[in-house]
């Protein structure tokens, strides 16, 4: 009896990410102040099944080289599922990508930022985004 709730426990803990996730759950450790960075905005809707999500960075966005979004469907657990590649940038910088697939409603959103060394630095802020009332499923 022991060894199945280890397993079903081990199961659960490991299936937090879904299949379509490419990492495990990321820690947040460094933010974007630290590395001269800001985030000037961050939203996102919900469009017919899929997250629209709208952002912009501004500071030294010279050494950057992905920009990951992560998702969730609590804020304590995200989950790498995507990247946009980026090239040389200014001051500021204004990004989109959409989510196919959101975990439910709300769907928690993070950014992270990777610069050409390899570090990925984390945006403070994480995003809530429902899905309007009155859509059903």
């Amino acid at each position: 009896m022991k060894l199945i709730v280890f397993i079903l426990l081990l199961f659960f803990s490991l299936s937090a990410c879904s299949k379509q996730d490419s990492h495990s759950p990321v820690p947040v450790e460094r933010t974007l102040a630290d590395q001269g960075m800001s985030l000037i905005s961050f939203s996102g809707v919900w469009n017919q099944g899929s997250v629209q999500l709208q952002f912009a960075l501004s500071g030294d966005l010279s050494k950057i080289t992905d920009v990951k979004i992560f998702s969730g469907s609590n804020s304590n657990q995200l989950c790498l599922i995507g990247e946009l590649t980026v090239n040389k940038l200014q001051a500021s910088a204004g990004f989109s990508y959409t989510d196919p697939a959101p975990k439910g409603s709300p769907t928690y959103y993070m950014i992270g930022i990777e610069d050409n060394q390899g570090h990925v630095t984390y945006v403070n802020n994480i995003l809530s985004v429902s899905k309007p009332s009155g859509l059903g499923k």
